[in-house]
């Protein structure tokens, strides 16, 4: 089998057959885009875990840091916005590096304190104004039924103030692919937000304050991340009176936006919530009066099962529908109070109200009693249908870091924006996308290819279990389940093994193929022996020598046979401590002679549990280099049923084509398998041993130590001393020789 021909062609065909989810989850991409977060991270020296999925579904996260790992949903939607399969990849890396600007520049342990103490009713930062306003919000915090709203509402814009501050920062430091990357990911994302138009369109229908709030937060939300508003129509908002309080707030969201220190970024936060206040307590009054209303037309014995709902109701449904029908979740009347955004503002002379709540002058400090007596009444209802307008409008465009009140229950989205590049010239289009080609060509490649290994391997263990099932096993044998394991993964921690032992026996390796590479060298050109006691020619030089060994004679140059080796380890208990330590090293230092000479070589582990387990490290026909490393995983286990293994390993031998076949054995000498041992299973050995000799099958053991005398005992002379290393060159070649002449 050529197996380098076969997966060249097998990968030809993979390659034109992968899928996006193939390649963003397949280990190369992995291990690319793990480099690439190191290279970001290589100033702090953070080399956080990093875990990719891949799920298309419309509502599944985007991405996700913690600041000690990052997970990244490679399926996401902002990638997705892109049609060409080069700009999904620069999204993509977008979106992580966007992960990377969080670990690098953002204060977590800040900001987690910040949650914390406003979990207590302390807020962080200052308001601009202070006035009635603000000390209402200060003490409207500290009631601790209206803490999820505040920290839901500190939570979106801080996110959004760090995404814009710390994709800055990044392209400040970058520059290059990684600031382009975030343009595209910024893109993608913008794109996709959700737009004002509808929210505008019902407002202008029916003037609520439930949209209101929504249009007011969106405004704050997207000029924070785009530095614009994503509407169709902007003249249609523009004379809006929320729009013209987001103009004035611009100069206190940029700085936030923009400021390293946290104070100042929550006291810009803190500005935005005192231009939301009154919007919010409106839009809470009225569903509050709704629910009581319903609730004292349902107790007046007026519900006559209409079908109608409860205020709290209709709002979460509304939120859930808004784009469907343009209209708000709550009708219009003259008894409810508006925002002072709307345009169509009720007066009543006895007595006015604003949006706020805020009674006029005729009312004074008795109205603002009666307005945070109200405060207190507020319903949880009321409160989560606040929070899941302004949920709904951070859904579009808002990207969020960790929670971090709950930061192990939150993964989030992670979305970009190129107006926070600097004024730096960016990497062009074609160069980004030229960079991604390649990038997507060599992963392409690679994941075709191991891919096309696989199913080489697969094709090899089906004609391992093929010969397996034609083995005419002895009767003790017979009915013996066996499980036969090619592990394909290799890990780092193999890699580390293999290089720790392999390291000092490279001299060894090299002596024994300089040895034998002589031998092979005299075989092919001929040779004169000398100091033979016969021989046709006597050497005059030698008369000196008392032992008779003074004649030479010619050897004719001979054609050179071919040879496979296979090395069958026992791997049962008692090979544990050094004797496992020196089966390992025995077997990579016969494999890299063995490669190193272009000889076949495979080699077998075995061990029982009640059922035989075949282990099989290299293979004759390599399908790639990883074979070496997999000698690693050579480890003690459980019992030895030797003969079965001896039996198995001599028949894959002998199909081999190549003239000279050499089983070499490593173990204990002690099989002990489940009814299997003692003298039987000596015999049975040996008995397997000389049927396959009569094959041509050179069987030897490598004895260990103090088990040299087992290891005689039963296989005679066949045996090669591996306890010194250092001698094997030699004795390894003394035995190759012998069976080569």
């Amino acid at each position: 089998m050529d197996t380098t021909k076969m997966v060249r062609r097998l990968a030809k065909q993979n390659e034109q057959k992968l899928s996006d989810k193939d390649i963003y989850l397949s280990a190369d991409f992995k291990k690319y885009l793990s480099n690439y977060v190191e290279s970001l991270l290589f100033r702090i020296r953070k080399k956080p875990k990093l875990n990719i999925i891949y799920d298309t579904t419309p509502n599944a996260h985007v991405a996700y840091t913690d600041n000690d790992s990052i997970l990244l949903n490679a399926g996401n939607n902002i990638s997705n916005f892109y049609n060409n399969p080069e700009s999904r990849l620069i999204a993509t890396i977008g979106i992580t590096t966007h992960e990377c600007a969080h670990i690098l520049y953002m204060d977590f342990e800040g900001e987690k304190g910040v949650m914390e103490a406003l979990k207590d009713g302390n807020i962080t930062g200052e308001f601009a104004i202070e006035d009635d306003i603000s000390d209402e919000i200060i003490e409207t915090i500290k009631k601790k039924q209206f803490y999820p709203l505040f920290q839901q509402i500190y939570h979106h814009i801080a996110n959004i103030f760090s995404d814009v501050h710390d994709e800055g920062k990044l392209s400040d430091e970058f520059h290059g692919f990684p600031e382009k990357s975030l343009v595209y990911s910024a893109e993608g994302m913008r794109m996709q937000s959700i737009s004002l138009d509808s929210y505008v369109k019902k407002y202008e229908e029916q003037p609520n304050p439930l949209v209101a709030l929504q249009i007011m937060y969106s405004c704050i939300l997207q000029y924070a991340r785009y530095r614009e508003f994503i509407i169709n129509d902007e003249d249609a908002i523009k004379e809006k009176e929320f729009y013209n309080k987001v103009v004035e707030l611009k100069p206190t969201i940029e700085l936030g936006c923009s400021t390293d220190d946290l104070y100042e970024k929550f006291s810009c936060i803190n500005d935005c919530i005192y231009v939301l206040w009154e919007y919010i307590i409106a839009t809470l009054q009225q569903d509050n009066e709704d629910e009581n209303s319903d609730a004292s037309s349902s107790q007046g014995g007026n519900g006559s099962g209409d079908g109608q709902q409860s205020s709290s109701s209709a709002s979460n449904e509304s939120s859930d529908n808004q784009n469907s029908d343009g209209q708000g979740n709550n009708n219009s009347s003259s008894d409810k109070s508006e925002p002072s955004g709307s345009d169509n503002k009720k007066e009543d002379n006895s007595q006015s109200s604003d949006s706020s709540g805020n009674k006029s002058e005729n009312g004074g400090k008795e109205d603002d009693t009666k307005k945070n007596s109200s405060l207190d009444n507020i319903s949880q209802d009321a409160i989560q249908n606040v929070m899941d307008a302004l949920n709904e409008m951070s859904k579009g465009m808002n990207s969020e870091t960790p929670d971090r009140d709950k930061t192990e229950n939150n993964q989030s989205k992670s979305e970009e924006n190129e107006n926070t590049i600097n004024n730096t010239t960016p990497m062009d289009d074609n160069t980004a996308s030229n960079i991604a080609k390649n990038i997507m060509n060599q992963l392409k490649k690679n994941i075709a290819n191991s891919q096309a290994e696989n199913e080489v391997e697969m094709q090899i263990k089906q004609e391992t279990d093929g010969v397996i099932k034609t083995i005419d096993m002895t009767s003790t044998h017979k009915n013996i389940p066996l499980h036969n394991i090619r592990e394909l993964n290799v890990t780092d921690s193999d890699i580390r093994e293999y290089n720790r032992i392999m390291g000092p026996l490279k001299g060894i390796s090299k002596s024994m193929q300089k040895r034998m590479l002589a031998v092979l060298r005299d075989l092919k050109e001929g040779d004169v022996l000398k100091h033979r006691t016969f021989g046709s020619k006597l050497e005059a030089r030698d008369a000196y020598r008392l032992d008779s060994k003074v004649f030479s004679k010619k050897k004719l140059p001979q054609d050179l046979p071919d040879m496979a080796i296979c090395v069958l380890v026992d791997e049962s208990g008692s090979m544990y401590g050094a004797r496992i330590e020196a089966a390992k090293q025995a077997t990579m230092l016969l494999h890299d002679f063995a490669c190193g000479l272009n000889i076949p070589i495979c080699i077998l582990g075995h061990t029982e549990y009640g059922y035989f387990e075949l282990h099989r490290y290299t293979e004759f026909e390599s399908v790639n280099n990883k074979d070496k490393y997999r000698l690693a995983k050579i480890t003690n286990r459980m019992n030895n049923r030797d003969g079965m293994g001896i039996l198995i390993a001599s028949e894959l031998l002998s199909r081999r084509t190549e003239q000279v076949k050499l089983l070499i054995v490593i173990s204990d000498g002690r099989p002990n398998g489940i009814n299997y041992g003692g003298r039987s299973a000596i015999k049975d050995m040996q008995d397997i041993v000389k049927k396959y000799k009569k094959k041509g099958i050179q069987t030897f053991a490598a004895a260990i130590g103090n088990d040299k005398d087992v290891i005689k005992s039963i296989y005679g002379d066949g045996f090669l001393d591996i306890s010194d290393l250092s001698k094997l060159p030699k004795a390894m070649v003394n035995l190759v020789k012998k069976r080569i002449i």
